[in-house]
């Protein structure tokens, strides 16, 4: 006997040779919710613990050498500080999401393991993305800085 929270999937096949119409069925069990939150916070907790030290210990030097070098805000600060000041919004707002959609969507068991997947993916992408912008800002900051000083 199949699982309470399995799908059975039916698929058609007809035979060219023989003409013949075979059914092959496919049972798919759905991951249990604790298991598919833990694995999202599982993955989510390194690029994004690396990404707010990354916001609050390098960004303001990177910042102020970047000023000190002459240069103009970036989008790449502008960013990294709208992100640190609203996280806790951004949190907030992904979490009573997430509930309502437990409570009240009835298909949401169907899609959660994907969805969560995605933004998971999505979050860190952007975390990584943040960084190497950042990395790649501070290098130019680094030349502009070098070319200033003579040996």
């Amino acid at each position: 006997m199949r699982p309470a929270h399995a799908h059975t999937f039916a698929r058609v096949i007809k035979t060219s040779r023989t003409g013949q119409t075979l059914m092959h069925t496919l049972s798919i069990a759905r991951e249990s919710p604790w298991k598919t939150y833990s694995k999202a916070m599982l993955f989510l907790a390194p690029p994004v613990l690396a990404w707010t030290f990354t916001a609050i210990f390098v960004a303001p030097k990177v910042k102020q050498m970047w000023a000190d070098a002459g240069g103009s805000h970036t989008i790449v600060f502008s960013s990294m500080d709208t992100l640190r000041e609203n996280w806790l919004l951004l949190c907030g707002t992904v979490l009573i999401g997430v509930v309502l959609s437990e409570l009240f969507w009835k298909r949401w068991a169907d899609f959660r393991k994907t969805i969560l997947s995605v933004a998971v993916f999505l979050i860190n992408t952007g975390a990584i993305a943040s960084i190497t912008l950042l990395l790649v800002t501070a290098i130019e900051v680094g030349l502009e800085l070098g070319k200033r000083v003579h040996f």
